[in-house]
C-alpha cells in the first residue's frame, strides 16, 4: 500500500528546493560579477595597448580624448587617421 505524503512533507521538500536554488543563484551571480569584472579589465588592457602603440603625441591623445565628448562618428577621428607603430612604413 502506498503511503500518503502529507502536506507538511511536501512543504518541507519544496522549502529545501528553494534554499538550494537560492544558493545556486547566489553562486551564479558571484560568477557573473567576476566575469563582468574580467571583461572590463580585458577591455581596459586592450585600450591601453592601442594607445601605447599609436603613433600619437601626448597632445594628440589629449585632443582626441577631449574631442570624443562631442564627436560621435566612431569611424573617423577629429585629428585624422590613427597610425599604429607597426603600420608605419619606413
Amino acid at each position: 500500500m502506498k503511503r500518503k505524503v502529507s502536506y507538511q512533507e511536501k512543504i518541507n521538500r519544496i522549502s529545501a528546493d528553494i534554499v538550494q536554488l537560492e544558493k545556486e543563484i547566489a553562486e551564479k551571480q558571484k560568477k557573473l560579477s567576476v566575469l563582468k569584472e574580467s571583461k572590463t579589465e580585458t577591455e581596459n588592457s586592450e585600450i591601453i595597448s592601442i594607445i601605447r602603440n599609436a603613433d600619437l603625441s601626448v597632445e594628440d591623445i589629449a585632443e582626441l580624448v577631449s574631442a570624443s565628448d562631442v564627436h560621435t562618428d566612431k569611424k573617423t577621428s577629429p585629428i585624422g587617421k590613427v597610425v599604429m607603430k607597426g603600420d608605419v612604413k619606413q
